[in-house]
């Protein structure tokens, strides 16, 4: 008896969080792109979540100072995309002038 009293407070409970999410996104589909203060808190509540406290370096130092935080996402960033050269990768003509035997398929 017990067991079947959990399992239909479980469905009821799983049916009441689905529909407050419904109404949720009903409301998100009337306010959505209108200057109310429910988009207005919207937009801050996923600022705060968005937000970058810290961030640890390539060293291993974890970083909390905002200018230095932003530092380290730019040399980052810049570290990823530079040109293959600048990140000491050897060139084809390198790697020619490493090969002192020719190869061949046999």
């Amino acid at each position: 008896m017990e067991k079947e009293q959990r399992r239909v407070f479980a469905r009821l409970r799983s049916m009441e969080e689905s529909f407050f999410r419904q109404k949720s996104r009903v409301r998100w589909l009337k306010e959505e792109d209108r200057n109310t203060k429910f988009f207005h808190q919207y937009v801050k509540k996923r600022q705060l979540r968005n937000r970058v406290l810290s961030i640890q370096d390539s060293e291993g130092n974890l970083i909390s100072d905002p200018q230095r935080v932003q530092q380290c996402f730019l040399q980052y960033f810049q570290d990823l995309l530079a040109p293959q050269a600048q990140l000491g990768r050897p060139s084809v003509e390198e790697i020619r002038e490493v090969i002192q035997h020719p190869l061949s398929i046999d």
